[in-house]
């Protein structure tokens, strides 16, 4: 449910920011140092800093409004 609107995400806001997708059963490394504990996940991070998180499937127009609390993206987004 979350991937379709993250790629979307991504395509709007190319060049504003990254979009990153990770299996935590094939990276628990990664997994444990961001301390994933459920599925899924958001992570926003900006110079190797984690700004906030977001837990959960939650419609486009959401993770849009979490991203620009933090990111300068405008309103492209609002599926």
């Amino acid at each position: 449910m979350v991937t379709p609107a993250l790629e979307n995400v991504a395509r709007t806001h190319a060049g504003s920011l990254k979009v990153v997708k990770l299996n935590v059963d094939d990276e628990p490394e990664i997994a444990a140092r961001y301390q994933v504990q459920g599925i899924p996940l958001l992570v926003l991070v900006r110079d190797g800093k984690e700004l906030d998180r977001l837990v959960g499937a939650v419609p486009e127009r959401d993770i849009a409004a979490w991203l620009r609390r933090h990111v300068d993206i405008g309103a492209g987004t609002t599926a």
